[in-house]
């Protein structure tokens, strides 16, 4: 065995049973025999990294077989040895790690190009699904990992700077919030350190500089207070640990940025730990504390009553200590030090003493409200992309505590209201919502929810979620809830708004639906428009992505109804008519022929025509495209054009998509006004993201047409401009 792996295992010797030395012995062995140089993985600079990953574990007070792991991992991504010469030889536990750990990507620093990052940010997404999982299985897979990213961004000198600020990135937004979220506060905070330097170096070295200035006046300044706070212990007759030190330099950083304030300018850079026996102890001496020391009113917190969702325990306090500086004071007991510090691996199935049950599944999820949720996340987001941003915004969230009328703590992010709380109950209990009372008090939906409050949803069986809702309400969960039932309803109101519409459209002589479902008439339909179902057909009609006209075309072929042919003669107007009726169209250059516009799709002058000879209406004009007369009996067609002379408004429907924000109402009905185009009807429809507004307007010809829908296009948020059929 090596002899620095022998001096770094020294102190938990006599924890590990011979067999287990045997295995570390065995794979390390391996490990100086097998190992492939140069490396084949890129962050494996050398067979040591194996020893600097040890290090890190022994710090999370981690087994044997999570060190064997460690030693035989880098063969294994390596290509050194096989999965199955490791379960032969260490056996089914060590094998499983390893199985799990190479279930995870391995991460590959890219090529410098765009292509490559996006690439990047979809393998992170991918493989944090992976690790949300295996938290849930075996803590040690996850808690590998972390120590492998942190002995990985150590070494990063010898890459380029934009990967190191790549990688450097994924720590500080992932790694470190979730490795707080498991409560390994040493671990978050060298991640973010690590982070911080390679992200903003100027501004770490800066700080590192201007803490290094006044290093000795810090001390002398902490000493002082230590010896302070040891009398008042002796006075109060406790025995108590007393710890300074300066706050890490990301936590100045972002106090600094937060506040906008220079080094300078910041009197609280110094915290102080004082660890005691029992929990009244705690109390006991926050109180000599507070009398000895001013302290700063609203910066108490009492996490030992309500505990944070990874379990951190302790009280937390500000006071102006001497000269009149702010300090930061924490106090816990032994017990909730060491839980501050080793965090959800103080909760292990295998470290239980019954190693019976180390195969069964952790109770990680059990315990951890705030996993639970991410697991839940996950299976809500789709895109990799999406399931990202939301779990960055989640392990960012600070947390407020909140009490049910049954004294049950409930955890919610910051921001959140009395909505998100009842939804947090249950998905039933969020949509019959009608109102809350907070602390005894009568609160709107959208109240904001502060630590302490004693919530109490009020309900209704007839009430139902409401549109309005997604403004106000914070978290993923309730908007992913209340968007999914608003869906279902507007699917309901497409359904029934598309039954309507074909039943209007179908000949007076098969006027039942019903009828043509049994006699299957509608199967070729659904085939032609791609449809599952005659449901999932009568929503496309009912959103307006299929004409209900062209449905029953389709039903209905002119052919089937084709009459016998005759000799059609074109009805002539007497002149005082044919201003009326002739709608400013020439019949084969004539304009005494009774001609009117087709309803189906609203030809206006500039739009090629075609006319249709009907029976006693005289002539049909169409647009050229028109789906209808494309389906007529081709003799009975006849060339139109528009009458130049005449000067007549036409019938348009526009339909506008746009972002859902204050004023582009405004905007689209003001260039209308703009255009002198009268709006004679308008429908607006919103959801949480876009608006779809349709104007019922008049307009003189194609070229004002067109003029509205090229200024409608260029307002800034504006998705989508469509000029309809009718």
């Amino acid at each position: 065995m090596r002899q620095e792996l022998l001096s770094l295992l020294q102190p938990v010797r006599t924890t590990i049973s011979k067999k287990q030395w045997k295995h570390i012995e065995t794979a390390d062995k391996w490990c100086c025999e097998k190992y492939i140089h140069p490396p084949q993985a890129i962050g494996h600079k050398s067979k040591e990294e194996s020893l600097g990953v040890i290090e890190l574990l022994l710090r999370l007070h981690q087994d044997a077989a999570t060190f064997t792991t460690a030693l035989l991992y880098p063969l294994l991504k390596q290509q050194s040895v096989e999965l199955s010469e490791i379960r032969e030889t260490f056996g089914k536990e060590i094998a499983t790690i390893c199985e799990s750990l190479l279930k995870l990507p391995t991460f590959d620093i890219p090529e410098q190009s765009e292509q490559n990052e996006q690439a990047l940010l979809k393998q992170q997404a991918e493989s944090f699904s992976k690790m949300l999982l295996s938290i849930a299985q075996d803590m040690r897979v996850i808690l590998f990992k972390f120590c492998e990213r942190l002995f990985f961004l150590k070494q990063l000198e010898w890459i380029p700077i934009k990967q190191q600020r790549i990688v450097a990135h994924e720590c500080r937004e992932i790694y470190a919030p979730l490795s707080n979220r498991l409560g390994i506060s040493w671990l978050k905070n060298e991640l973010e350190d690590l982070s911080l330097r390679y992200l903003y170096p100027h501004d770490f070295y800066g700080l590192v500089e201007q803490l290094n200035s006044k290093q000795n006046e810090r001390k002398d300044y902490i000493e002082d207070v230590k010896q302070t706070i040891e009398d008042i212990c002796q006075r109060e007759d406790i025995t108590c640990d007393v710890a300074g030190r300066s706050k890490h330099i990301n936590s100045i950083y972002n106090k600094m940025r937060k506040k906008k304030l220079t080094f300078s300018q910041l009197f609280d850079v110094t915290a102080f730990r004082l660890i005691c026996e029992t929990k009244a102890e705690c109390y006991q001496l926050l109180g000599a504390i507070h009398s000895h020391w001013k302290p700063i009113p609203g910066r108490f917190k009492d996490y030992i009553a309500v505990p944070k969702p990874n379990l951190y325990q302790s009280l937390h306090t500000t006071v102006f200590g001497p000269h009149n500086k702010r300090m930061e004071i924490q106090i816990r007991t032994h017990e909730m030090h060491r839980l501050a510090e080793e965090g959800i691996a103080a909760h292990w199935l295998y470290k239980e003493k019954n190693n019976s049950n180390a195969t069964k599944q952790s109770p990680t999820v059990e315990k951890f409200q705030w996993l639970r949720n991410l697991l839940q996340l996950k299976d809500e987001r789709d895109d990799a992309q999406a399931f990202m941003a939301s779990v960055r915004d989640y392990l960012e969230e600070e947390e407020v505590f909140v009490f049910t009328p049954k004294g049950h703590v409930k955890e919610l992010p910051k921001g959140a209201t009395a909505l998100d709380f009842a939804f947090s109950i249950h998905t039933d209990v969020g949509y019959t919502c009608v109102g809350a009372k907070v602390n005894n008090k009568i609160v709107p939906l959208r109240y904001e929810l502060k630590n302490g409050d004693l919530v109490d949803i009020l309900t209704s069986p007839s009430s139902e979620p409401k549109q309005h809702w997604l403004k106000f309400v914070y978290t993923n969960r309730a908007k992913t809830k209340i968007r999914s039932y608003l869906r279902l309803e507007q699917r309901e109101q497409a359904l029934a708004k598309g039954r309507e519409w074909l039943e209007k459209e179908l000949p007076t002589n098969n006027k039942s639906i019903n009828k043509l479902l049994k006699q299957n008439l509608f199967a070729p339909v659904l085939d032609y428009y791609n449809q599952a179902s005659f449901d999932e057909l009568l929503m496309q009609i009912g959103f307006q992505k299929i004409s209900a006209e062209d449905v029953v075309l389709r039903l209905f072929p002119p052919e089937q109804t084709k009459e016998e042919p005759e000799e059609i003669e074109l009805v002539t107007q007497s002149q005082p008519a044919k201003r009326r009726s002739s709608r400013g169209v020439l019949v084969d250059g004539m304009d005494d022929i009774m001609a009117q516009l087709a309803g189906c799709c609203n030809p206006i002058p500039g739009d090629p025509i075609v006319g249709f000879i009907s029976r006693g209406r005289g002539v049909i004009v169409h647009r050229k495209n028109c789906a209808k007369i494309q389906s007529r009996d081709p003799n009975r067609h006849v060339e139109v054009s528009w009458h130049t002379g005449q000067e007549a408004s036409h019938t348009v429907h526009i339909r506008v998509v746009s972002e859902n924000r204050p004023g582009l109402l405004s905007l689209q009905s003001k260039i209308f006004a703009d255009l002198n185009i009268n709006i004679s009807a308008a429908q607006c429809e919103t959801d949480d993201d876009e608006a779809i507004n349709t104007f019922k307007c008049q307009v003189s010809d194609l070229h004002q047409l067109k003029r509205v829908l090229r200024q409608l296009e260029d307002i800034r948020g504006v998705l989508a401009v469509q000029r309809l059929r009718h």
